[in-house]
């Protein structure tokens, strides 16, 4: 019999699994982050605190990651529909 698989969120402990936890651990992710900019707690403080790893909060609280996964686009979602004409038959 296959094992099934609970998925936890982040931040979430592996014990007491009980599913989804997501919004409990988004609002304790805020709420770790804004002690962070506050000047409240250090990244290494929160991080033991909240049960977050240090680099993950590192990165949120400076905004490392800010742009989506993925390539970039060049053009914007109006410019692609705007520059190139639809219906003309490829050869």
């Amino acid at each position: 019999m296959p094992r099934s698989y609970k998925k936890l969120a982040v931040g979430a402990s592996s014990e007491g699994r009980g599913g989804y936890r997501i919004d409990k651990a988004e609002s304790n992710f805020q709420q770790a982050c804004d002690a962070i900019r506050n000047g409240e707690l250090s990244v290494r403080q929160a991080a033991k605190q909240y049960g977050f790893s240090k680099s993950t909060l590192h990165d949120a609280v400076t905004r490392k990651h800010i742009k989506p996964s993925g390539g970039q686009t060049v053009l914007s979602s109006e410019e692609s529909v705007d520059s190139f004409p639809v219906g003309i038959p490829i050869r």
